[in-house]
Protein backbone atom coordinates (compact mmCIF):
# COMPACT_ATOMS: atom_id res chain seq x y z
CA UNK A 1 0.00 0.00 0.00
CA UNK A 2 0.94 3.45 -0.57
CA UNK A 3 1.64 6.90 2.05
CA UNK A 4 -2.07 6.87 2.13
CA UNK A 5 -2.64 3.27 3.87
CA UNK A 6 -1.56 5.25 7.53
CA UNK A 7 -5.19 7.31 6.38
CA UNK A 8 -8.80 6.92 7.40
CA UNK A 9 -10.39 7.80 4.16
CA UNK A 10 -13.80 9.48 4.50
CA UNK A 11 -16.13 8.88 1.95
CA UNK A 12 -20.16 9.90 1.46
CA UNK A 13 -20.94 12.58 4.24
CA UNK A 14 -24.23 14.23 3.23
CA UNK A 15 -26.74 15.09 5.66
CA UNK A 16 -29.59 13.55 6.60
CA UNK A 17 -33.08 13.68 7.13
CA UNK A 18 -33.39 10.95 10.02
CA UNK A 19 -33.04 13.47 12.96
CA UNK A 20 -34.68 16.74 10.49
CA UNK A 21 -37.80 16.70 12.83
CA UNK A 22 -36.31 16.23 15.92
CA UNK A 23 -33.66 18.87 15.38
CA UNK A 24 -36.45 20.74 14.13
CA UNK A 25 -39.41 20.20 17.25
CA UNK A 26 -36.61 21.45 19.71
CA UNK A 27 -35.15 24.15 18.02
CA UNK A 28 -39.08 25.62 17.95
CA UNK A 29 -39.16 24.77 21.37
CA UNK A 30 -35.95 26.34 22.47
CA UNK A 31 -37.14 29.39 20.42
CA UNK A 32 -40.81 29.76 21.93
CA UNK A 33 -38.87 28.87 25.51
CA UNK A 34 -36.50 31.64 25.00
CA UNK A 35 -39.33 34.05 24.21
CA UNK A 36 -41.11 33.00 27.29
CA UNK A 37 -37.91 34.51 29.39
CA UNK A 38 -36.69 30.66 30.34
CA UNK A 39 -33.75 31.35 28.20
CA UNK A 40 -31.38 29.61 30.61
CA UNK A 41 -33.88 26.27 29.13
CA UNK A 42 -34.38 27.19 25.99
CA UNK A 43 -30.84 28.20 24.55
CA UNK A 44 -29.25 24.94 25.59
CA UNK A 45 -32.14 23.50 24.04
CA UNK A 46 -31.97 25.49 20.56
CA UNK A 47 -28.63 24.60 20.02
CA UNK A 48 -28.97 21.04 20.49
CA UNK A 49 -31.29 21.16 18.10
CA UNK A 50 -29.90 23.02 15.41
CA UNK A 51 -26.75 20.13 16.26
CA UNK A 52 -29.55 17.55 15.77
CA UNK A 53 -31.08 19.27 12.78
CA UNK A 54 -27.28 19.41 10.82
CA UNK A 55 -26.48 15.48 11.65
CA UNK A 56 -24.48 14.35 8.53
CA UNK A 57 -23.69 10.49 7.67
CA UNK A 58 -20.85 9.11 5.92
CA UNK A 59 -18.66 6.16 5.59
CA UNK A 60 -14.67 6.06 7.30
CA UNK A 61 -12.51 3.70 5.81
CA UNK A 62 -9.33 2.42 7.87
CA UNK A 63 -6.82 1.38 5.31
CA UNK A 64 -4.27 0.22 7.75
CA UNK A 65 -6.44 -1.98 9.36
CA UNK A 66 -8.93 -2.64 6.53
CA UNK A 67 -11.68 -1.63 8.55
CA UNK A 68 -14.75 0.83 7.57
CA UNK A 69 -18.00 2.17 9.66
CA UNK A 70 -20.81 3.92 8.65
CA UNK A 71 -20.78 6.94 11.25
CA UNK A 72 -23.33 9.72 12.58
CA UNK A 73 -21.59 13.06 13.06
CA UNK A 74 -23.41 14.37 15.45
CA UNK A 75 -22.40 17.93 17.85
CA UNK A 76 -19.15 17.11 15.67
CA UNK A 77 -18.50 14.00 17.33
CA UNK A 78 -18.47 11.02 14.97
CA UNK A 79 -20.21 7.89 16.15
CA UNK A 80 -20.42 4.61 14.31
CA UNK A 81 -18.68 0.63 15.07
CA UNK A 82 -15.88 -0.70 13.08
CA UNK A 83 -16.34 -3.40 11.27
CA UNK A 84 -13.76 -5.73 8.85
CA UNK A 85 -13.65 -4.87 5.23
CA UNK A 86 -12.52 -8.65 4.51
CA UNK A 87 -16.07 -9.70 3.54
CA UNK A 88 -16.00 -7.19 0.25
CA UNK A 89 -14.60 -8.32 -2.68
CA UNK A 90 -15.14 -5.84 -5.36
CA UNK A 91 -15.77 -2.44 -5.73
CA UNK A 92 -18.87 -1.14 -8.64
CA UNK A 93 -19.78 1.97 -10.11
CA UNK A 94 -23.55 1.60 -10.68
CA UNK A 95 -25.58 3.71 -12.93
CA UNK A 96 -29.11 4.98 -11.49
CA UNK A 97 -31.35 6.72 -13.29
CA UNK A 98 -34.43 8.06 -11.96
CA UNK A 99 -38.05 9.63 -13.44
CA UNK A 100 -40.49 11.66 -11.82
CA UNK A 101 -43.69 13.22 -13.39
CA UNK A 102 -45.59 15.97 -11.74
CA UNK A 103 -49.24 16.25 -13.28
CA UNK A 104 -50.43 19.75 -12.15
CA UNK A 105 -53.89 20.90 -13.47
CA UNK A 106 -53.29 18.69 -17.05
CA UNK A 107 -49.85 20.27 -17.32
CA UNK A 108 -47.19 17.18 -17.20
CA UNK A 109 -43.32 17.64 -16.56
CA UNK A 110 -41.27 14.92 -16.68
CA UNK A 111 -37.75 15.18 -14.57
CA UNK A 112 -35.04 12.42 -15.26
CA UNK A 113 -31.75 12.05 -13.20
CA UNK A 114 -28.93 10.25 -13.81
CA UNK A 115 -26.37 9.49 -11.62
CA UNK A 116 -23.63 7.12 -10.47
CA UNK A 117 -23.10 4.86 -6.83
CA UNK A 118 -20.00 3.64 -5.77
CA UNK A 119 -20.36 0.30 -4.04
CA UNK A 120 -18.56 -2.08 -1.64
CA UNK A 121 -19.90 -5.89 -2.29
CA UNK A 122 -19.20 -8.85 -1.19
CA UNK A 123 -20.88 -12.45 -1.54
CA UNK A 124 -21.49 -12.67 2.86
CA UNK A 125 -22.26 -8.68 3.18
CA UNK A 126 -24.65 -6.02 2.27
CA UNK A 127 -23.54 -3.22 -0.47
CA UNK A 128 -22.18 -0.22 1.34
CA UNK A 129 -22.52 3.00 -0.68
CA UNK A 130 -19.66 5.02 -0.68
CA UNK A 131 -20.16 7.80 -2.76
CA UNK A 132 -22.77 8.95 -4.93
CA UNK A 133 -21.47 10.98 -8.34
CA UNK A 134 -23.56 12.95 -11.02
CA UNK A 135 -20.68 13.26 -13.54
CA UNK A 136 -19.02 9.99 -15.04
CA UNK A 137 -15.61 10.71 -15.39
CA UNK A 138 -15.20 11.94 -11.75
CA UNK A 139 -17.03 8.46 -10.98
CA UNK A 140 -14.89 5.88 -13.09
CA UNK A 141 -11.25 8.48 -11.36
CA UNK A 142 -12.70 7.78 -7.85
CA UNK A 143 -13.89 3.94 -8.83
CA UNK A 144 -9.83 3.84 -9.87
CA UNK A 145 -8.65 5.42 -7.24
CA UNK A 146 -10.61 3.27 -4.16
CA UNK A 147 -10.41 -0.17 -5.43
CA UNK A 148 -6.75 0.75 -5.80
CA UNK A 149 -6.25 1.83 -1.90
CA UNK A 150 -8.26 -0.72 -0.85
CA UNK A 151 -7.01 -3.48 -3.29
CA UNK A 152 -10.17 -4.65 -4.49
CA UNK A 153 -11.66 -5.35 -8.22
CA UNK A 154 -13.44 -2.37 -9.61
CA UNK A 155 -15.59 -3.30 -11.43
CA UNK A 156 -17.41 -0.31 -13.89
CA UNK A 157 -21.26 -1.74 -14.66
CA UNK A 158 -22.20 1.48 -16.40
CA UNK A 159 -19.00 0.24 -18.99
CA UNK A 160 -20.58 -3.27 -19.04
CA UNK A 161 -24.27 -1.96 -19.49
CA UNK A 162 -22.88 0.45 -22.82
CA UNK A 163 -21.30 -2.51 -24.40
CA UNK A 164 -24.28 -5.12 -24.23
CA UNK A 165 -26.23 -2.57 -25.67
CA UNK A 166 -23.98 -1.65 -28.68
CA UNK A 167 -23.83 -5.39 -29.38
CA UNK A 168 -27.46 -5.38 -29.22
CA UNK A 169 -27.89 -2.56 -31.62
CA UNK A 170 -25.17 -4.27 -34.02
CA UNK A 171 -27.14 -7.86 -33.75
CA UNK A 172 -30.37 -6.22 -34.74
CA UNK A 173 -28.75 -4.50 -38.38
Amino acid sequence: MNSIANKILSTRPQATFQFFYIGLVMSAIGVILMVKAWVILGFPLLLIGVFTFLTITGVQIDLAKREYRFYYNLLFMKFGDWKSLDGYTHVILSPVRSRMVLNVRSVSTSISTRSFTIYLIGLENEPLELMEFTDLKEAEAYLEMIAAEIGLEAINKHEIMSDLAFKRRRFRR
